[in-house]
């Protein structure tokens, strides 16, 4: 960081001592520039609308594959992924 500060700074020699560095913007730009790309990036990584395991699908409540024996093995079952009021709304 210290190379970059030093290669997009300028000095001014009319100041108190002569060689104290007084930044252009350019990294603040720089910054900024990165700043966006990397949140552009992460929102990439959001919410797809898919569900993670089937049985948190309300479709799939009712399947075979949801319901205790089977997916007590795997801690898939509905009762285990979604919250008492969820299960409630059923």
């Amino acid at each position: 960081m210290l190379i970059l500060n030093r290669m997009i700074s300028v000095t001014t020699p009319n100041n108190l001592n002569g060689h104290r560095p007084v930044r252009n913007g350019l990294l603040t730009i720089g910054l900024s520039v990165v700043a966006l790309v990397l949140t552009f990036m992460a929102s990439g990584c959001g919410y797809d609308g898919s569900y993670r395991y089937p049985c948190q699908n309300p479709a799939n409540w009712e399947a075979e594959e949801c319901q205790p024996p089977l997916c007590e093995a795997d801690g898939t079952c509905t009762k285990f992924l979604l919250p008492e009021e969820a299960l409630s709304e059923r």
